[in-house]
């Protein structure tokens, strides 16, 4: 700096306005500089809170989604909803450990992520907590529902075997009534099977019913006089009725652990009903914090305009700069003119002392370094001088041109073809990232088919949700009209046992109108007799009494006719009875079927909704996948067109380095015409 900037004889020194300029370049550079290395330092930081920030938001998301399958007893989802848990933990601890300027900014949304996580916290604790009782109550639930299936269907077995024994229909009736108290057992048990919300009254009434079931069942196997039951063993064999027994009993003492725990998984729903209440305010919190990491990203931005204007002013002071240097070049040429017209008078006169050393320096011109200048006292004296001074250095010179040019002719060869192997390299390179970029092209096109076929699988499955709820209402609305028609059946075999009673009195009836009629026959045969006896008087009265006697036969006649008629009416009216009885038997069977269809088209619902949802996170899933698979796409396009340009870079490289040993070379021909003294030795 001292060089350009003091002021030597014949060397005219910088002005204080080029130096301002050249200083207040210097200063905007380092300003630039400075915010895009400051810039750059916030954009990792920046980058790290991002993903800290993602992680939360999924995890959130996926603890709102265990909570719903843990309290349905998934032993999976317990697991992961403990991982997700510590996972959130983790990330938010990493935020909160941050001391710089960012953190500070995010200070108080980080505040209110950690406040909204508390309670979110502390509701998955609860959930992970109770897991053993959950998964406890599922199991239990499960044998309870597959116990109680098994009893209905043994249930179902005795009361047709009643109905095919042809016993009475008060003790159907009362195997009917246990069926269906065991169908309402496991109406109740539901919630605990499917992981829905239990009341306590239901809870009770599980306990309750599960105690008369066994007491019901004990009636059957052992019979209870004081209710009315007959032992079942007359129509079924003792090892079903044991069974039965064994099974009643365990239904009844696993519905007492069901009870039991009703607390336990009440607070278990709770507390997944917190999560989600919890979980939706923690995404709020969260959407907060990204809306301040974008709000930082807008203050970088920001920065990264003031380095671009440092910039542009540094450009700015260097184009016054050399504004200002052509200004004070065109004064200086203008006095270097004046000083040229007072020098010429002086030159002439110097010019013969000059023409004088230019014939003793002839050999000079012709390349020839070993001469020397006569030294004399005239103005010539310092020119020859410094013409000796000159050569000395013109022979340093030659000789270090010489050697150097040798040096870099080797070096440009070796850097020439190092260069070329580059350029190969380059292009090697850029061949496997367009193969790399067709690759990730065609798994972006395989997500978006993936995609497309988890969107079809979801609308199915909605589908099935519909059909398994049409086909639900469809039973319900199949038992109660099988169940009305069960109670007409009953009525209408009511009526007709009444009609077989009141068919029985008409035949004793007509038995008593028989016995009339064949004494009303003697009777008029005796009249007859007497009439005879009479003579003459007694002729009307034989008439009457003929009459009276065809009048007792047509009535004989008529009441037979009436007997074959009512026995007739009296065996369809039992053949009636018996297919009443067996139509109600079969009309219990079917109700019972079409409850346990029911059963299974409400589980096809909750499993189809639950497959719905499934199908509907894959699909966001493999769209998120899709677009990650986009950007590599394109970033991988900017790798190949980065290396394509390196390619060409350093083949430009290789010419610029060959160039380079033609210019040496041709420096090696210019220089080879000086001769040195070294040389006119040797020859």
């Amino acid at each position: 700096m001292k060089k350009w900037f003091s002021a030597r004889p014949g060397r005219p020194s910088l002005s204080p306005v080029l130096v301002a300029y050249f200083v207040g370049m210097v200063l905007a550079l380092t300003a630039m500089v400075g915010i895009y290395g400051y810039v750059a330092v916030r954009n990792q930081q920046e980058d790290t809170y991002l993903a800290h920030v993602a992680d939360m938001r999924l995890s959130a998301e996926r603890l709102r989604y265990l909570a719903d399958r843990a309290v349905e007893g998934d032993a999976e989802a317990l697991r992961q909803l403990a991982t997700q848990r510590n996972r959130f933990r983790e990330a938010l601890a990493r935020m909160q450990e941050g001391s710089d300027r960012v953190t500070r900014q995010m200070e108080s949304a980080v505040a209110g992520v950690s406040q909204a996580w508390g309670p979110v916290r502390e509701a998955a604790s609860t959930l992970l907590d109770s897991r053993q009782a959950v998964l406890a109550a599922r199991s239990r639930a499960d044998e309870l529902d597959g116990l109680l299936a098994g009893l209905i269907e043994d249930l179902g077995r005795v009361a047709e075997a009643r109905v095919a024994a042809g016993g009475p229909v008060d003790q159907v009736r009362v195997v009917g009534s246990e069926i269906q108290r065991a169908q309402r057992l496991r109406q109740l048990a539901g919630p605990f099977v499917n992981g829905g919300e239990v009341d306590p009254g239901d809870a009770g009434e599980l306990r309750q019913g599960s105690v008369r079931l066994l007491e019901g069942v004990e009636g059957l196997v052992e019979g209870d006089p004081g209710r009315g039951i007959l032992p079942a063993s007359d129509v079924v064999g003792t090892e079903l009725l044991e069974g039965m027994l064994a099974d009643a009993r365990r239904v009844s003492s696993g519905a007492e652990a069901l009870a039991d725990r009703t607390s336990i998984l009440r607070n278990a729903f709770v507390a997944r009903a917190r999560v989600d209440r919890a979980g939706a305010e923690l995404g709020r919190a969260l959407e907060g914090l990204q809306a301040n990491l974008d709000a930082l990203g807008e203050e970088r931005r920001l920065l990264s305009a003031g380095g671009d204007a440092a910039g542009l002013v540094a450009v700015l002071l260097l184009l016054a700069a050399g504004w200002r240097l052509r200004k004070e070049g065109q004064a200086r040429i203008a006095a270097a003119r004046a000083e040229q017209q007072q020098s010429e008078e002086q030159n002439r006169r110097n010019q013969e002392a000059i023409l004088r050393l230019l014939d003793e320096m002839g050999d000079l011109a012709d390349g020839d370094l070993t001469v020397n200048a006569t030294v004399t006292e005239d103005i010539t004296g310092a020119i020859a001088d410094s013409v000796n001074y000159t050569v000395d250095a013109l022979r340093s010179l030659v000789r270090a041109i010489n050697e150097t040019t040798e040096q870099v002719s080797a070096s440009a060869q070796e850097s020439q073809s190092r260069s070329r192997e580059m350029a190969a390299a380059s292009s090697r390179e850029a061949e496997e990232v367009s193969a790399a970029s067709e690759e990730i092209q065609r798994l972006s096109d395989s997500f978006q088919e993936v995609t497309d076929n988890a969107e079809q699988v979801a609308e199915q499955a909605r589908a099935s949700v519909d059909l398994a709820g049409t086909g639900g209402d469809a039973v319900r609305s199949t038992i109660q009209a099988m169940d009305s028609g069960r109670e007409q059946i009953q009525e209408t075999s009511k009526r007709i046992k009444r009609l077989g009673e009141s068919s029985q009195e008409i035949g004793d009836i007509v038995e008593l109108i028989n016995d009339i009629a064949e004494q009303t026959n003697i009777l008029a045969l005796n009249a007859a007799i007497q009439a005879a006896a009479a003579g003459e008087q007694g002729r009307g009265f034989a008439v009457v009494a003929d009459e009276v006697q065809q009048l007792a036969e047509r009535s004989a006649d008529a009441t037979r006719q009436i007997e074959g008629l009512v026995k007739t009416i009296q065996a369809d009216t039992a053949e009636a009875v018996s297919s009443m009885e067996r139509s109600t038997s079969e009309v219990l069977r079917g109700a019972g079927l079409a409850q346990e269809a029911g059963d299974a088209l409400t589980h096809i619902e909750q499993v189809s909704h639950q497959l719905s949802g499934l199908v509907e996170g894959i699909s966001q899933s493999v769209n998120s996948h899709t677009r990650i698979a986009n950007g590599l796409a394109t970033r991988m396009g900017s790798v190949q067109e980065s290396a394509l340009e390196t390619s060409r870079g350093t083949d430009e490289t290789a010419e610029a380095i060959g160039l380079l040993a033609e210019r040496v070379q041709y420096l090696r021909r210019s220089v080879s015409g000086f001769k040195l003294p070294e040389q006119e030795g040797a020859h």
